[in-house]
């Protein structure tokens, strides 16, 4: 009786790790152009973020940002980090996750599309991390 206890816990968490969502891997340019392929799921994007009032997205460039190309960005809905931390990210490349909305796209409907921030890494310069070793 009490293997099968074990069994039936292993069984359980198993399938409860099965079900877990996992994010999908995309470029920015995958989900301009083909949203309704990526519509409700859950992403993992990198791109140049900005986060200001009324424009917090993420950019294909930092050139994009500079010069509002809104269409080449997606708006970025961040529910769960401080000013602070969101400062510290502001105007830097990073990795996004969340889930990805074809159909909302931002303030005065200007990006592409959003997505609904669950985590934000700040991405390192590889290249010069490369050298210093």
């Amino acid at each position: 009786m009490r293997r099968l206890a074990v069994a039936l816990l292993i069984v359980m968490g198993t399938a409860a790790w099965a079900d877990a969502e996992s994010a999908i891997p995309v470029s920015l340019i995958n989900l301009i152009a083909t949203p309704d392929q990526f519509e409700g799921k859950l992403v993992l994007v990198e791109g140049f973020a900005s986060f200001e009032f009324e424009g917090s997205a993420l950019y294909l460039t930092s050139e994009d940002y500079t010069h509002q190309l809104y269409r080449n960005a997606i708006w970025l809905t961040v529910t769960s980090l401080s000013e602070v931390e969101l400062k510290a990210l502001d105007r830097r490349f990073v990795s996004v996750e969340g889930r990805f909305r074809s159909t909302d796209r931002g303030h005065g409907d200007l990006y592409a599309a959003s997505v609904e921030v669950t985590k934000i890494v700040r991405r390192g310069p590889y290249r010069q991390l490369l050298k210093e070793e």
